[in-house]
């Protein structure tokens, strides 16, 4: 039998703040559409760090949230109790700080060759590979006195192993505007936040800051170019208005070490994203890029309806200086939205449910040297008899030139009978076989984190290990709990037959529930 083994596996200990946006807080002045003047490079500013209230912007798109409104509750029938895969002790350390504020904890992170850059909602550090830390835990918005006082949150971080940079997004915002964070990290010096770059741009490029929030960034790249995409919303829980795509050239973004070069950019949004049918597409999943040489950024959406849905793949493509995109959906299985989940045992409270998610691509991945790309979500779905469960469903798909005739080539589920499954990260080794990082929780199990592996070829069978237990209960606040919104997964570039997970578990610190979890990365070979 096929399993996961943990090469390594580092535990970080989560404390974050997801805070409610202060007034008064100014708008840099300067931003423009065409470019972002405001780029400087330097260590962390003395400012002192105030207020730790939150208000979290969980906008979705129109579909979901008509979903949303006949969600159902988890299956009321006794769920069983499971069996948990041993695993190697990882390596364990405090890395977020004391207990956290906020929740959910948006772990991400990523491997380089001889760094781990691991982010939280509102933090980021950097360890070498053998777990012990060599930057503490830093505060977002404390990278520059230019972002004290806004609220930071949802951080993705990959590695660009093209040109051996670290690349970290996240959002900061005030009461009526929001802004987009790029920063770059070479990867040899990455502890040192004197050598990092950071641009900064406001969150509406297609109307130039007229008071949208953007939410749930993804980042992608690929030999050339990096892209950061986001879902554009109206402020004080406005409507989803559009998708938007901002394009960045790497030789201003990193390649100038002096980070002195103004970074052009090109933006895509309103009707250019919307689907090929006319309607809103809703989280663009850019893709990281490994292998071979790729010029074309490839992104991934999911388009669901009453009684069909679609994998609708996206090209943008640089032709004679000017950014263009096309998209192609392909008919894939149809899917609902999932049922909240249980944990640890728990069936009849909503204050013990959890957040599975709400239809949106939560990972995407290109192996250019296959051409193939990769994304996941969790839907509704049933692992073996009985009521529904929150499942993965993944998708594997082939790009064509002509791209109208890309397809899809596999789709699959993972999940497991009685019990949860929810909030995927997916990448590929160098052999083709498909991680999938994600969440479980029910059947008398806690939150914790697992992962699969699905062979490359044509089937569709994965085969799931344990990677982190969860410890307790987890209960932050009253009602169903939040838990995600995401995780990460990269090919590791020193060993590519292996591939990091970045992914997060309730700790258990004695009683029976718990409001603390820690975010955990494991380097995994498929044995």
């Amino acid at each position: 039998m096929r399993r996961l083994t943990a090469l390594f596996a580092l535990s970080l200990l989560a404390a974050l703040a997801t805070v409610s946006a202060p007034a008064g807080a100014a708008r840099p002045a300067g931003d423009r559409v065409a470019d972002v003047p405001w780029r400087s490079a330097g260590r962390v500013g003395a400012t002192p760090v105030t207020g730790t209230s939150i208000v979290a912007h969980d906008g979705m798109s129109p579909v979901a949230a008509g979903l949303r409104a006949s969600r159902p509750a988890p299956r009321s029938t006794p769920e069983r109790f499971g069996t948990r895969t041993p695993t190697a002790d990882g390596l364990d350390a405090d890395l977020m700080g004391p207990k956290p504020v906020v929740s959910p904890g948006d772990p991400t992170g990523a491997t380089g060759p001889t760094r781990v850059v691991a982010a939280v909602n509102v933090r980021v550090a950097v360890y070498d590979r053998s777990g012990a830390r060599l930057l503490a835990p830093l505060r977002l918005r404390e990278m520059s006195s230019r972002l004290a006082g806004l609220t930071e949150t949802d951080p993705k971080v990959v590695y660009d192993a093209y040109d051996d940079v670290f690349v970290l997004t996240f959002l900061v915002y005030d009461s009526s505007e929001g802004y987009i964070e790029v920063v770059t990290i070479p990867s040899a010096t990455a502890e040192d936040p004197g050598t990092w770059c950071r641009t900064h741009m406001v969150g509406d490029q297609v109307h130039n800051g007229t008071h949208e929030f953007a939410d749930y960034p993804s980042v992608g790249f690929t030999a050339n170019r990096v892209v950061v995409t986001t879902n554009n919303f109206g402020f004080n829980d406005g409507p989803f208005r559009y998708a938007q795509v901002v394009s960045m050239p790497k030789r201003a973004l990193y390649r100038d070490p002096t980070c002195s070069k103004t970074v052009p950019i090109k933006v895509l949004g309103g009707s250019t994203t919307e689907n090929p049918d006319g309607s809103k597409a809703f989280t663009l999943q850019a893709a990281p890029s490994v292998g071979g040489a790729p010029t074309d950024q490839l992104l991934v959406s999911l388009e669901p309806k009453a009684s069909s849905a679609g994998l609708v793949l996206w090209r943008l493509r640089m032709v004679s200086g000017r950014l263009t995109l096309a998209k192609a959906a392909e008919p894939v299985q149809r899917v609902a939205l999932p049922p909240y989940g249980y944990q640890c045992g728990s069936t009849t409270s909503p204050n013990t449910w959890w957040d599975t998610g709400d239809l949106r691509l939560t990972s995407a991945f290109y192996d250019a040297a296959a051409n193939r790309l990769y994304a996941a979500t969790s839907v509704a779905g049933n692992a073996g008899g009985g009521p529904q469960e929150s499942v993965i469903r993944w998708y594997e798909a082939v790009p064509k030139s002509r791209f109208g005739r890309s397809q899809v080539l596999r789709q699959g589920t993972v999940g497991a009978p009685n019990h949860d499954a929810a909030w995927p990260a997916v990448a590929t080794n160098d052999a083709g076989t498909l991680f999938i990082g994600y969440a479980r929780g029910g059947g008398g199990e806690c939150l914790g984190m697992w992962a699969a592996t699905v062979p490359a070829g044509l089937g569709t069978v994965a085969q799931a290990s344990l990677i982190a237990p969860g410890g307790a209960r987890y209960e932050y606040s009253k009602g169903v709990e939040r838990w995600g919104d995401y995780g990460a997964a990269n090919r590791d570039p020193v060993t590519p037959a292996d591939v990091a997970i970045f992914g997060a578990f309730a700790r258990d610190l004695g009683p029976a529930t718990t409001d603390v979890f820690r975010a955990h990365v494991a380097l995994l070979a498929d044995v």
